[in-house]
């Protein structure tokens, strides 16, 4: 379990910015759930779509998002996920394709890790659960 915690090029939670905001959405929450849903909820409401509000940068890494304010599908994902690790619940991401969407059709999103199967999602409040098969972690 302990890779869906850790740092990395794209999810990098230890950045002083995102753990103190990791940390001011987890403040007086009594469980992962309520940490989970404040994180998504910051993320979903708090961070402008790059594409439909036609802004730049580009950004990719889950610090870049937090400091800019904007982030594609995948770059708020990447978000997401690095505040769930950083309040130590072990998250990774799931990429679906869907047909007939367009120019390729895929689309990311976090499942709750409890509907996946053979994809990375969030784990929340069973810490010691046997890990279910997976892709992998994404870096």
């Amino acid at each position: 379990m302990n890779e869906y915690l850790d740092s990395s090029r794209f999810i990098d939670w230890k950045q002083p910015l995102l753990r103190a905001k990791a940390a001011e959405l987890a403040a007086g929450c009594v469980s992962d759930e309520a940490i989970a849903k404040r994180c998504f909820e910051f993320v979903r409401d708090g961070i402008k779509h790059s594409w439909d509000y036609r802004l730049n940068p580009v950004t990719c890494k889950a610090s870049d998002v937090l400091i800019h304010g904007t982030g594609y599908c995948y770059a708020k994902s990447h978000l997401l996920a690095a505040l769930l690790r950083a309040n130590q619940i072990p998250a990774g991401l799931c990429y679906q394709r869907l047909r007939g969407l367009g120019s390729n059709g895929t689309v990311n999103r976090l499942k709750d890790f409890r509907k996946c199967r053979e994809e990375d999602a969030i784990h929340p409040g069973q810490r010691n659960h046997q890990q279910q098969k997976s892709t992998g972690p994404a870096s």
